[in-house]
């Protein structure tokens, strides 16, 4: 689960974690991730072209997840690039297609993410 919480208009920062059930063949290994804290930087935004490029700094804290799923025993830093397109604006020429209806299916993910407004 990833909590994120808008500090400004365009710095949050996070919380995340996670449960694992590995369901192998040869074994069953259940536990929590490492928990990670960070603050993620929103660097551009181009709202005609709908892309949006984010910068962040991720602090996995040592020994918060369980070994049996391979949590880290360190501290790790993790820098991250984060790129977002959306697909209104016509790219690759997708409006323009001669259909009547289109459908798209929308991705699932396990992850969930909770945004909370600044006060």
């Amino acid at each position: 689960m990833v909590i994120c919480r808008l500090l400004t208009p365009t710095l949050a920062v996070t919380l995340d974690s996670g449960w694992i059930h590995q369901n192998w063949p040869v074994g069953h290994t259940s536990g929590f991730e490492a928990t990670d804290v960070g603050l993620k930087y929103e660097a551009s935004r181009n709202n005609q072209h709908e892309t949006l490029v984010s910068v962040g700094l991720a602090w996995g804290i040592g020994r918060t997840g369980a070994q049996a799923v391979g949590a880290d025993e360190s501290n790790t830093i993790q820098p991250g690039v984060f790129f977002g397109k959306g697909f209104g604006d016509g790219f690759l020429g997708f409006d323009r297609l001669p259909l009547r209806e289109r459908s798209w299916t929308k991705s699932r993910s396990l992850r969930v993410v909770r945004l909370l407004p600044p006060t």
